[in-house]
């Protein structure tokens, strides 16, 4: 985000960019994870929250191919959530990110080609 914001407002980048956003950004990343990896799962009725238990346990390697989950109370409001959550949306945000700086870089590096 540090280098979007450099190459697409190079003039504001120094005001746009201080010490306390970025303290304040890194809280607010921090506060989101926290909030949706342990108080949301908390606040799913108890049936939904024993399969959500059940749910996460099979991501860990030694688990997965010894137990068979059905996750029939799961609720796919919530699994749906999280995925556009934590998974969707910041990888379109780092993807275009990504595709703008380094569109950005080979339009520079055309320029300084062409000037030689």
């Amino acid at each position: 985000m540090d280098r979007f914001i450099a190459i697409k407002c190079p003039v504001r980048y120094k005001t746009l960019v201080t010490r306390t956003q970025i303290k304040g950004i890194i809280l607010a990343i921090w506060l989101f994870s926290t909030i949706g990896t342990v108080v949301f799962p908390h606040s799913l009725p108890k049936v939904e929250y024993e399969d959500f238990l059940e749910y996460y346990d099979t991501f860990h390697l030694c688990m997965s191919d010894t137990h068979d989950h059905k996750f029939e109370n799961t609720s796919k409001i919530f699994a749906a959530l999280l995925i556009i959550l934590y998974f969707i949306i910041p990888f379109v945000l780092i993807f275009g990110i990504c595709s703008y700086v380094i569109k950005a870089s080979r339009d520079q590096q055309n320029k300084l080609n062409k000037e030689r």
